[in-house]
């Protein structure tokens, strides 16, 4: 009977020093906010088959010369813009409102 209760006892503390373990975890993690986006700047251009970005007067910010284009984030001037639709080698620029390409350093790898 001692060897039963000194077992119970033993599992007792395990799984309560596990239970406070787990719930100092669960607080640690990324800490993030989410953005509201309440003014849109930027809008996608399409103009012969190829898209490019105007802003909100309508004057052309990058030229519309890319298979699909991407704004991240209408209010700041980021884009993504892809050159061809070739999963192989997807050529893509990052570029902003001036129509500089930006974040150059960076490369595409493939997890093999």
């Amino acid at each position: 009977m001692k060897k039963i209760m000194i077992v119970i006892i033993a599992c007792l503390i395990i799984l309560t020093v596990t239970l406070i373990i787990i719930k100092k975890l669960e607080g640690k993690g990324y800490e993030y906010e989410i953005e509201e986006i309440k003014n849109f700047y930027y809008f996608k251009l399409y103009e012969n088959e190829k898209y490019g970005v105007i802003d909100a007067s309508g004057n052309i910010i990058v030229p519309a010369k890319y298979n699909i284009i991407e704004i991240p984030n209408p209010s700041k001037p980021v884009f993504i813009g892809y050159l061809n639709n070739n999963e192989e080698k997807n050529e893509t620029e990052v570029v902003n409102d001036k129509n500089e390409k930006i974040l150059q350093m960076y490369s595409r790898s493939r997890a093999t």
